[in-house]
């Protein structure tokens, strides 16, 4: 799986409203678009864009951690760990497609 290749975080909302833009932690502007919005949804809309870093850093740790627990249910042999790795293998595939989404690349 790709690395992200975009401006590395933290990213932060500067301005409010139509004016809110996502500069990067050395001040560089991400987004700047002005977008016919209603003001609540631009500013939510400008929050999550710069959450996304964040977002994308706890997605592969969580993936990496859902692997590991699929690896050791599964390693138990039992009915019951083999449920467990089962639930955990599904939800490090959704991580990974969603790192992929975000990235680029093919899930892993």
């Amino acid at each position: 799986m790709g690395e992200f290749k975009g401006t590395p975080g933290p990213w932060f909302v500067s301005g409010e409203g139509i004016q809110a833009i996502v500069r990067a932690h050395d001040d560089f502007r991400i987004v700047a678009t002005r977008h016919r919005l209603p003001k609540a949804e631009h500013e939510a809309n400008a929050r999550l864009i710069a959450a996304a870093p964040d977002l994308l850093d706890i997605a592969i740790r969580a993936r990496d951690q859902f692997e590991f627990y699929a690896k050791s249910h599964e390693a138990k042999g039992t009915e019951d760990g083999n449920q467990k790795a089962e639930i955990n293998r599904y939800m490090a595939a959704q991580c990974a497609a969603t790192i992929a989404r975000a990235t680029g690349s093919e899930a892993k």
